[in-house]
């Protein structure tokens, strides 16, 4: 019987941390951060400088891109992708994962 209770009470702890984590990663709308409605917009543009910079850049360095909210690639997930000049750029990875197009 306490062998019971105690697992539901295991149980209900993890499903109520779950439901908790679930939709609410901290998000300031720079390039790569989780975007949409648990997350908020994308800032209009964000400064970017290094390895970060997208080809559209060139050599300017930091360069200042235009972001947009996509879905990545195989996943529910949407992040700020680049979208220089209006346009997504289908090619930029955030984490390793491209922006579906």
């Amino acid at each position: 019987m306490h062998e019971n209770r105690r697992r539901r009470s295991i149980l209900a702890a993890l499903l109520v941390a779950t439901l908790l984590g679930c939709g609410s990663e901290s998000s300031d709308g720079n390039l790569c951060q989780q975007c949409g409605p648990n997350n908020g917009a994308c800032m209009a543009s964000n400064l970017v400088s290094g390895n970060d910079r997208p080809s559209a850049c060139g050599t300017q360095d930091p360069c200042e891109v235009p972001l947009t909210c996509a879905q990545e690639v195989d996943s529910r997930v949407k992040r700020c992708y680049p979208a220089p000049g209006g346009s997504l750029d289908a090619f930029y990875r955030c984490d390793g994962t491209r922006p579906a197009s």
